[in-house]
């Protein structure tokens, strides 16, 4: 912190957690599984950060970290986008299987942005952990916009339309 570096047990303390349906502590990550390592500020120091890792046993398991995921732009509509985001989930050549293989789960997933798909492995699928994608999603259109809004995009005026002058007849 502003070039200091800070020391464990004065500065900040370590915690782990492992999750068996909840958080519980735990002295170590031994076994394979979901944990959560807590960072939290000590003394002069304050806050708390916090990242999930998995630990996985390499001779049974491969990491969803490993499995290579094609995503599709998506168009925004106003409601959450739950489908047609992923383009392909392989692991070397092998195409894994929503259902399967893992599960989906979107995060910010209706606003134009950035999205997040979620793929979080099965149990005896051979993988292990969850991986996050992020994939586009398209800006608002200025029409989607102002419909949101309740106005017309032609302002009370009738309907857009452009007259394009007439093409002159020696020209095909």
């Amino acid at each position: 912190m502003n070039g200091e570096n800070l020391k464990i047990n004065k500065g900040y303390t370590v915690s782990y957690q492992v999750y068996e349906n909840g958080w519980y502590d735990v002295d170590s990550l031994t076994e394979p599984g979901l944990y959560r390592i807590c960072v939290v500020g000590k003394g002069n120091y304050e806050g708390v950060a916090t990242k999930r890792i998995y630990v996985y046993d390499a001779a049974e398991n491969v990491a969803m970290a490993s499995v290579k995921v094609l995503v599709n732009k998506m168009a925004y509509t106003g409601e959450p986008i739950t489908s047609g985001v992923l383009k392909s989930v392989k692991y070397k050549k092998h195409n894994l299987v929503e259902g399967e293989d893992y599960t989906v789960t979107y995060l910010n997933n209706v606003d134009s942005g950035t999205g997040i798909v979620r793929l979080t492995a099965l149990e005896g699928g051979g993988f292990i952990g969850e991986k996050d994608v992020k994939f586009q999603i398209s800006a608002v259109l200025q029409e989607q916009r102002e419909s949101r809004n309740g106005l017309d995009s032609d302002c009370g005026q009738g309907p857009f339309q452009w007259n394009a002058p007439a093409r002159p007849s020696n020209l095909r």
